[in-house]
């Protein structure tokens, strides 16, 4: 971190921070020493902790040092704090803080251990430097250097029926991991010689093991985990004693450990003596979801950010990383996370990661862990991602594919844990989310936000005769010479053709001619505007598909110049690919005077839209893709240019046909109220 070391009057001199997270040392009151704090004023000398009953002042003899950092995020893991620093911090790294009280070999001669400060020496949590095995059961620890590791006695038995085993024949060769800090577990030691058993088992074998200790070690070392395969073999290192320094050692994880006992020849030496039937399934592998020799990611001082963490699961998850690609050069990666080995909380090896989708335009603002699922809150858009298997993450597996709209937690928002699982607060409403769904705590019980993209109220047609249509009016008057943009939120599974979202057309004119629509079409999205279909029309079609189910948002643009090389489609915010086609320049449009969403134009009954509507919009030029990315996130826009204002949609709409609405309120009215342009507000019935 950056250290600043002051005499007694140089606190300002310092450039001392309100809001600024210190740790201090140094003082002639020593209980204020390695105290994490948030200073709040810093005056006359005198620094005021916020939230803490102390002070540092001019008058202590020092020299004091503070040691500034930097944390996004605070973690409680194992009843200890650990931070994750953001542009600097200690180490650039989540780090622990932990007042370690230890007791190794409790029952025996137990030894206590104690430690209180910032571990800095966590990046790789390293690992043991020995192991050794014998094949005799005795309390003697024979091949041990001091702290550095431990020893097992294997004997091997052939089974009985009284007394089964289940080892298969073999070779077997050890390997070794630390447990520290009652939760990490260190990189795993492989002796560069192999390290056999001691003897060859025979099928069906059982084992009488025996691990020993030869301390002290290590204030951090909590236990440790002794691993085997069968030499030359490409089989995983596969779990042989779950060793606690405290509590003993067992041959599962599921067992109970056998206590430590001294040893009779060494003073400093304690075993364990237990059996083990069969072979366990617990891998380490499976264990920590790394492989041994997995690459790590190196977090340096230009690669050094993020934009949130969370600690859950075993693991720390850093939500948009920046770090260097292939080519060195470091890169934003805004819809990416990255999770470290399991219980090595600042390990990430370079493969561990996922992406939520291929660009939102949003930044990450916190994540969240419930039961086996991630939460990872964008702006505007929560991600829930599946976390169960330790190997392979996924998005989750629902209607949304865990992707959901507008429950993100944009700023004004809280996050929160309850008993019922997490909830936050955001521009939209209250949430919570109980493992299942995502439920809405405010209901119908008060005024919601009339935010557009709130969609509380959405449509529901049918794609029979549901649908939206205003009267004529002279604002709606546009022609293959005037700009405009198409936007709608919607969501279908239909696979039909020509089926209408949003669009304009002339009332007088026949059945196929003065056309503007925004249509879907065998689940691609089509945008034309045609004067006469059979001679005169341009239009782009999308080369995929949106009929998922899920809610996707589009504005189809148009620059005015009666080319279809002025027509654009963007879905979810991002420019899509497209195809175009017509027959050449449209002439002689007579321009529309009606605004219908639903259906189209001319009404036909093949081209009633099913599906939801969350939001239709029609504004009077051409959006900008950073514009249209703004609202995709939910961010608002200059309104002037916007016709139209569908975003209090009511129940009972007298000219619907009968379709649902799902919004508070029971008016029977849309508001359709002009932004801009002459004339009084108009309300449609």
């Amino acid at each position: 971190g950056n250290t600043i070391t002051h005499s007694k009057n140089s606190f300002l001199a310092g450039n001392i921070s309100a809001g600024k997270v210190y740790k201090i040392s140094g003082c002639s009151t020593t209980t204020a020493n390695n105290i994490l704090f948030v200073a709040d004023r810093v005056t006359a000398g005198t620094i005021t902790a916020r939230g803490n009953p102390f002070t540092v002042q001019a008058s202590e003899t020092g020299p004091v040092t503070l040691t500034e950092y930097n944390p996004t995020d605070f973690h409680f893991v194992d009843d200890s704090l650990s931070v994750s620093p953001a542009g600097g911090g200690i180490a650039l790294r989540p780090k622990q803080y932990r007042f370690v009280d230890r007791i190794h070999f409790s029952g025996a001669g137990a030894v206590e251990s104690k430690f209180q400060d910032w571990y800095l020496n966590d990046v790789g949590l390293p690992p043991p430097t020995d192991i050794d095995a014998t094949a005799t059961n005795g309390d003697a620890a024979t091949g041990m250097t001091l702290g550095t590791g431990l020893e097992i006695g294997i004997v091997a038995t052939a089974g009985t029926d009284a007394a089964p085993g289940e080892w298969s024949s073999g070779i077997y060769i050890l390997a070794m991991s630390w447990k520290l800090d009652d939760g990490q577990e260190s990189e795993l030691y492989v002796p560069s010689t192999d390290v056999p058993f001691g003897t060859t088992l025979a099928e069906g074998d059982y084992l009488t093991l025996t691990v020993r200790a030869l301390g002290p070690f290590d204030e951090r070392i909590s236990g440790a985990r002794i691993y085997c395969k069968i030499d030359e073999s490409d089989d995983p290192w596969v779990l042989l004693a779950d060793v606690s320094m405290a509590d003993g050692a067992r041959a599962t994880l599921s067992g109970s450990y056998n206590a430590w006992a001294e040893s009779a020849t060494e003073n400093t030496a304690y075993t364990s003596n237990f059996v083990s039937i069969r072979s366990n399934i617990d891998t380490y592998e499976g264990l920590t979801g790394s492989t041994p020799d997995a690459i790590i990611e190196s977090f340096t001082d230009d690669n050094r950010f993020w934009d949130a963490s969370v600690i859950g699961g075993n693991r720390c998850f850093l939500f948009g990383p920046r770090y260097k690609d292939a080519s060195g050069k470091v890169v934003h990666y805004r819809d990416r996370i990255i999770y470290s080995k399991i219980n090595q909380l600042d390990v990430f090896p370079v493969g561990n990661y996922i992406d939520v989708t291929g660009s939102d335009a949003e930044d990450y603002v916190a994540g969240g862990i419930y039961g086996n699922d991630l939460l990872a809150f964008k702006q505007n858009t929560l991600y829930i991602i599946d976390i169960s298997d330790p190997l392979q993450f996924r998005m989750k597996q629902d209607q949304q594919q865990g992707k959901y709209p507008f429950r993100g937690l944009s700023r004004p928002g809280a996050y929160f844990e309850t008993a019922h699982g997490p909830a936050w607060c955001n521009r939209y409403g209250l949430w919570l989310y109980n493992g299942a769904e995502i439920i809405d705590l405010m209901g119908e019980r008060v005024q919601r936000s009339k935010h557009p993209l709130a969609y509380q109220g959405y449509m529901e047609f049918d794609g029979s005769d549901d649908k939206i249509v205003t009267g004529t009016d002279a604002n709606l008057a546009y022609n293959d010479a005037t700009p405009l943009s198409l936007e709608a939120w919607f969501r279908t599974t239909n696979t039909g053709t020509n089926k209408t979202i949003i669009g304009l057309w002339q009332s007088a004119s026949s059945t196929n001619d003065d056309i503007i629509n925004l249509q879907m079409n065998s689940g691609t999205l089509r945008f034309y505007i045609i004067e006469d279909w059979s001679t005169q029309y341009i239009a782009v079609t999308t080369d995929n598909t949106y009929n998922d189910g899920l809610w996707h948002h589009v504005v189809a643009t148009f620059d005015g110049t009666s080319l279809n090389t002025g027509m654009e489609i963007y879905v979810d915010g991002a420019l899509a690919g497209i195809t175009r086609s017509g027959s050449g320049v449209v002439t002689g449009f007579t321009s529309t005077n009606t605004l219908a969403m639903g259906n189209s134009a001319k009404w036909q009954a093949s081209t009633f839209f099913e599906g939801d509507v969350a939001l239709g919009r029609l504004w009077n030029r051409e959006l900008s893709a950073a514009e249209i990315a703004l609202l995709a996130a939910g961010q608002p826009v200059a309104a002037a240019d916007q016709w139209g204002n569908q975003t209090e949609l009511q129940t009972s709409h007298t000219n619907n046909g009968g379709y649902d609405v799902f919004t508070s309120g029971d008016a029977n009215t849309i508001s359709a109220e002009r932004t801009s342009g002459a004339g009084a507000p108009k309300t449609y019935s």
